[in-house]
């Protein structure tokens, strides 16, 4: 059986609405596993969102800004954790709040068969 991946940047400023139709657009094409830019939890428009989509086991950390979902029927997780990728640092484009880069934080899911990891 073949495996479908799936990545979408979902932009922090998309309201609950857009963001739950961008999601939805995603799931669509029936992705074993899924990967979500600038998902950020804590925020309040998307902190239960993800629940409604019930065919899929997400991990959405407080960190980082990625949520990884994957489908219940195919895989089930074993593990599930935020990495560290690089410390806070001076950014090397303009236009960054007080000329940094922020910290980077993958997303990490292990299935019995296979990791997953997201990063933006």
């Amino acid at each position: 059986m073949p495996l479908v991946v799936a990545t979408a940047n979902v932009l922090h400023s998309l309201s609950r609405g857009d963001a739950r139709r961008t999601v939805s657009a995603v799931l669509a094409e029936s992705p074993d596993l899924v990967g979500l830019q600038e998902w950020y939890p804590w925020r309040a428009s998307r902190r239960r969102l993800l629940r409604e989509f019930g065919d899929y086991r997400w991990f959405a950390p407080w960190l980082g800004g990625c949520a990884i979902g994957v489908r219940a029927a195919r895989f089930t997780i074993r593990s599930r954790r935020g990495v560290w990728l690089s410390p806070p640092g001076l950014a090397d484009r303009s236009g960054r709040l007080l000329g940094l880069e922020p910290a980077r934080r993958a997303s990490v899911v292990g299935c019995e068969e296979l990791t997953f990891v997201a990063y933006h």
